[in-house]
């Protein structure tokens, strides 16, 4: 009998490391790699399934049953797996060609030119709360330039409380325009245009940017697609987690993304990714969420605000709702609640499912 089957995501080394390790320890793995792979990959893998020229698109279920849907030239193919380590990374540096494009770290780190007139930072829907506060800050702070340029920041509609949400304010006080697009994003370099419909207002916006900032994403048909967001929504885990898990129980990441580690590093951290992937696909936990009292809840949002998982979010009525795949069970938003809504079920410890047999075919 085969043993588990593995998922790994990326376009560069980090995902290859993952993908041999999870190989060497008996599972079998599927490597997904997106068209912009990294210069130096080798191009045979023995013994390991990859699907180049593909990205995923979605991941339903949950560890030791996950469907993941990978997409290539408009096809959709279904991969099931036990468990998934996402292995992102930089693109490579754009070609001169591309001035009029930067990433985000790369404005953060040496400021927006004074000669722009017109900003776009555009966050793709894989974009965490950090990315989405980086903006922010920095569209606040592009207004402020001599120039007085116009900026625009197309995201998707981030949930913003406490300092969060204070920022926000300040960025529309200072003149940001905020566009915000759970649709189709249409992405022109030649020239530089960017395009999408305001979901609120349903009013389409057409900009000819000087200066597009994004984090990472410049494909347009990537652009085009609403990727895979309810993955990646609050990628990096908790710091009791440890560094490569994510908030999302059974999926691990690793890659250089930060741009600050070695070689040797981030292959151990491919490693360590890869490790917990096969341990978790083998004996897949089972945690009881906290369950929401309806009756008692009375709308104050401070378990969205105290929850170190971001498994509790508004609902029907603005009342909690608790993201079974996120929730860790740790009972902080049950100590806070002021209404007493929030409860950990008596069967919430954690333990191997049952009746699940250690190869999954």
């Amino acid at each position: 009998m085969s043993g588990p089957t593995i998922l790994v995501v990326g376009p560069g080394k980090a995902a290859v490391d993952a993908a041999i390790e999870i190989r060497d320890q008996g599972a079998e793995a599927v490597l997904v790699i997106p068209r912009f792979p990294y210069p130096g990959l080798p191009e045979v893998l023995p013994g390991i399934d990859v699907l180049s020229e593909h990205e995923l698109l979605r991941l339903d279920g949950g560890p030791g049953d996950f469907r993941a849907h990978v997409i290539s030239s408009g096809n959709v193919t279904e991969v099931h797996c036990a468990a998934v380590v996402m292995a992102p990374e930089p693109l490579p540096p754009m070609p001169s060609g591309t001035a009029g494009v930067m990433t985000l770290h790369q404005a953060c780190c040496e400021g927006i030119p004074h000669s722009v007139q017109q900003l776009v930072i555009f966050l793709g829907p894989e974009a965490d709360r950090p990315s989405f506060v980086r903006a922010v800050d920095l569209a606040i702070k592009a207004c402020a330039l001599p120039a007085h340029p116009r900026v625009w920041l197309f995201s998707e509609e981030m949930q913003a409380y406490g300092a969060d949400e204070l920022l926000y304010a300040d960025a529309q006080a200072a003149g940001v325009t905020f566009v915000r697009t759970n649709g189709p994003v249409t992405l022109n370099t030649d020239p530089l245009r960017i395009g999408a419909v305001d979901i609120p207002s349903e009013v389409p916006i057409n900009i000819l940017p000087d200066l597009l900032v994004t984090d990472g994403v410049t494909d347009s048909e990537a652009l085009s697609r609403s990727g895979p967001a309810q993955l990646l929504e609050g990628t990096v885990g908790h710091v009791s987690m440890g560094p490569v898990a994510t908030m999302r129980e059974g999926v691990f990441l690793c890659s250089s993304y930060d741009g600050g580690a070695l070689e040797g590093e981030s292959r151990t951290g491919a490693r360590a990714a890869a490790a917990r992937a096969v341990t978790l696909a083998l004996n897949p936990l089972t945690r009881s969420a906290a369950v929401v009292d309806r009756d008692k809840c009375s709308a104050c949002l401070t378990c969205v605000r105290s929850c170190p998982f971001l498994a509790a979010r508004p609902g029907d009525e603005g009342k909690a709702v608790i993201d079974s795949t996120l929730c860790q069970a740790c009972g902080v938003c049950v100590g806070g609640c002021p209404s007493r809504a929030l409860s950990l079920p008596e069967d919430g410890t954690m333990g191997p499912k049952a009746g699940l047999k250690e190869g999954l075919e």
